[in-house]
């Protein structure tokens, strides 16, 4: 079996154009005075789900959805067009986000998060330890774009097209030495 971000890869695609070219992505702003993270309000988030985490109006601090509250995209789109731009949401809420970029935390071999990382707890952590107070996040949802490309990126270990034609090769002629040489 050969991952799709493999074939990709060997097509010419680098991970970052991948992720580009089947994710839209919202950033994420960390406000220290909140302790909250602040983005743009986007009704289409609010397709695949029917509950929801609280939500503050950015602009004048108040609770536009409280915890537990019922939302759906009408309800979203209705919000949108009374003004509502830029939310407030809690660290809980980015649980199980995936990232749409790399993340450099600090200069070990190990540290830098990789597209696809999901997001828990530790990882926001780290994130925030290394003093990086804004994080780009891919867009998901469980109707029509699941994460399941991202989780492929993260898991594959090529990293270049010469990687991933050596990979391609050896799964084609698994009894010969693979070189680059002879895979192209």
């Amino acid at each position: 079996k050969i991952f799709a971000s493999t074939l990709l890869l060997a097509l010419g695609f680098n991970k970052s154009d991948i992720v580009n070219e089947f994710y839209e992505s919202e950033i994420f702003t960390f406000d220290t005075k909140t302790e909250k993270w602040k983005t743009k309000f986007n009704p289409e988030n609010y397709k695949a789900k029917n509950f929801s985490e609280e939500v503050i109006d950015a602009k004048n601090g108040k609770v536009v959805i409280n915890l537990g509250d019922k939302i759906n995209y009408l309800n979203a789109k209705k919000l949108a067009n009374e003004g509502l731009k830029d939310i407030l949401v809690t660290r809980d809420s980015l649980f199980g986000k995936f990232l749409h970029k790399d993340i450099k935390i600090n200069d070990e071999e190990d540290g830098t998060l990789k597209i696809g990382t999901e997001l828990n707890d530790t990882i926001i952590q780290q994130i925030l330890d290394a003093k990086i107070n804004s994080i780009e996040i891919s867009t998901t949802n469980s109707i029509n774009k699941g994460p399941y490309l991202l989780t492929t990126i993260f898991n594959d270990k090529n990293n270049s097209k010469d990687d991933a034609i050596t990979e391609i090769y050896k799964m084609l002629r698994p009894g010969e030495p693979p070189t680059i040489e002879i895979a192209n």
